[in-house]
């Protein structure tokens, strides 16, 4: 009974480790002029980006690494999900890290990327390597406030020429 009890205990604590109840890390960019409509792919350095989905809502299931959880929004905020398709740009292979992502709203306010929390949700750090003439498809989870309302996915692709892009997150 006392190892259920404290199975439990340890269950709930880490659920609660990546959210704490506070919304993502606060971020801030100049939207630049040009932006990559919705489901067009664009190149930063070796990589290149695609949005596919995007999604709100109020709790979050996993179910990969360690194993299945669901974690419920705080009060106040609400978790923010794009779907993401990345590939190399040129032959060979290329390195992503899905940490150098945000989410923005209009103004270029936003959140960055919580990393434990991804990789919760997708099972694996957010460092892949991806070979060329594949795609990875992947979750970004941001929990954000419930007012905040997302505009563009800033990723930055891997090498001395990356530059970022802006992903708009709507079809209009």
């Amino acid at each position: 009974m006392k190892k259920k009890s404290l199975t439990f205990i340890v269950t709930i604590v880490l659920m609660l480790i990546p959210g704490c109840g506070k919304a993502d890390k606060g971020v801030k960019f100049s939207i630049p002029e040009t932006v990559v409509e919705f489901a067009n792919w664009k190149s930063s350095g070796s990589i290149q980006f695609k949005v596919t989905k995007i999604s709100q809502q109020d709790s979050l299931t996993t179910s990969a690494y360690p194993e299945a959880r669901t974690q419920k929004a705080p009060a106040g905020k609400k978790f923010v999900l794009v779907n993401i398709d990345v590939m190399p740009a040129q032959k060979g292979e290329a390195w992503v890290d899905f940490s150098s992502c945000s989410i923005l709203n209009k103004n270029g306010a936003g959140y960055k990327l919580n990393l434990t929390r991804y990789s919760y949700l997708n099972g694996e750090e957010c460092g892949v390597k991806i070979k060329s003439g594949y795609f990875i498809a992947r979750r970004l989870p941001f929990l954000v406030n419930e007012n905040f309302t997302p505009s563009y996915l800033r990723c930055l692709g891997s090498g001395d020429d990356a530059q970022p892009v802006f992903l708009k997150l709507t079809n209009n």
